[in-house]
């Protein structure tokens, strides 16, 4: 039977998977985690990692996905999904140059009650940590990616066969439009 892990903050485990909550109250922060997971090498078929890994500094990017690839089985397969950096960030032109609403297509307006687009966007990149300003909260945002960054950065991690994953493709809470997704496999 395949071994499948979920990573993540996700408000519902995925069936079928063992779960590992690096987001909960109490919780380590995730970058602490994903530096070494509590898992044997080589033991999962399947991990699924949802808003997880821009919860961890840009630059140790590589050394998480890396902890990801040591976990896996030869042939096992990566999830990832993360906010597409260059989707908002295109969102956030066109509401600054071009008048159009950001919250016409994302109504997330937390602390944003005059709909501004510069708030608006700082909100979607760098999250609302516990929503205080807490310095060194787990929620907030410490890396951006889009589609070439999230690509490269699992092919330099040593992953094989990536690609895009398209919306259709969620397993769990699906965070929308923000929603950019990749896999890639341990070499067999």
């Amino acid at each position: 039977m395949p071994r499948q892990l979920d990573i993540g903050p996700d408000m519902k485990p995925l069936a079928g998977f063992e779960v590992l909550d690096v987001m909960g109250p109490g919780r380590p922060h995730p970058a602490e985690i994903l530096r070494r997971l509590p898992y044997e090498d080589a033991s999962f078929d399947l991990i699924h990692m949802a808003h997880v890994l821009e919860h961890v500094a840009w630059y140790q990017t590589g050394e998480a996905l890396a902890e990801m690839l040591r976990v896996l089985r030869p042939g096992g397969v990566l999830e990832v999904w993360v906010p597409d950096a260059l989707r908002i960030a295109e969102a956030f032109v066109n509401a600054e140059r071009r008048g159009h609403d950001p919250l016409k297509i994302d109504p997330w307006t937390r602390f944003n009650p005059a709909g501004d687009p510069c708030v608006w966007a700082a909100g979607r990149l760098f999250s609302y940590g516990d929503g205080t300003g807490t310095p060194g909260h787990p929620g907030w945002h410490l890396a951006m990616f889009s589609p070439r960054r999230l690509r490269e950065a699992l092919l330099q991690a040593g992953f094989v066969g990536v690609e895009e994953l398209h919306s259709g493709r969620v397993r769990g809470h699906n965070h929308g439009w923000i929603s950019l997704g990749a896999t890639g496999r341990r070499k067999p």
